[in-house]
């Protein structure tokens, strides 16, 4: 099922799942500075495993990115996941 996305009276149609990182209200100075340098970098970016960004919605409250949805989350909590049990890995070196 396409993800829609409305703004400024124009909708936008994507055959793909989305993520939405958004900045919150509360934000102070830096935080606000570093969501627009992280979307400012983000967008000079486009290689197959490096998540893309798709939009950018600076004009509304809150403000907000559009990203490729990460199947297995971010990367270091997949890392985290996928990494071997050391002490499992351990245990079998010894038994063999």
């Amino acid at each position: 099922q396409p993800t829609i996305v409305v703004s400024d009276a124009e909708q936008i149609t994507l055959n793909a799942e989305v993520a939405i990182k958004t900045l919150l209200k509360t934000a102070n100075e830096t935080q606000r500075l570093d969501f627009l340098k992280e979307a400012t970098i983000m967008n000079q970016f486009s290689y197959n495993h490096i998540i893309k960004l798709l939009g950018v919605y600076l004009d509304v409250e809150p403000k907000f990115l559009i990203l490729q949805y990460m199947n297995e989350g971010d990367l270091q909590n997949y890392l985290r996941r996928s990494r071997p049990n050391v002490v499992s890995s351990y245990k079998e070196y010894l038994c063999l």
